[in-house]
């Protein structure tokens, strides 16, 4: 029983890996929930409970913080660009929504 309850486990850790790696290279596009739980082939509910569960966060907290983590990396090492344009090129609409998430995830260290 305990080796079935493994393999479940293992399988689903491959398949939230694969949505990790689509995260980590398109966390600047709108990926809906759907889409997301289709490349884990999950439901979206099932795939919202088991990627919370393995990721420790929610989706939504997780694709805000990857990219504000990018954003920072890029406001570090792209000094020819304003702040404007890396929110933009991270996935935020503008800079206002940029630093609201930036000040939101401030909040928890």
């Amino acid at each position: 029983m305990e080796n079935k309850q493994q393999t479940q486990n293992n399988d689903y850790l491959k398949r939230i890996n694969r949505v990790l790696d689509c995260l980590d290279t398109d966390y600047s596009q709108e990926l809906s929930l759907e889409l997301l739980a289709n490349i884990a082939n999950f439901s979206p509910y099932h795939f919202h409970r088991i990627f919370k569960g393995i990721v420790g966060e929610s989706l939504y907290k997780y694709i805000q913080r990857i990219r504000i983590e990018k954003s920072a990396h890029n406001l570090k090492y792209q000094d020819d660009k304003s702040i404007t344009e890396i929110a933009i090129e991270c996935g935020f609409n503008n800079s206002a929504s940029f630093a609201r998430t930036f000040k939101e995830l401030l909040k928890n260290f």
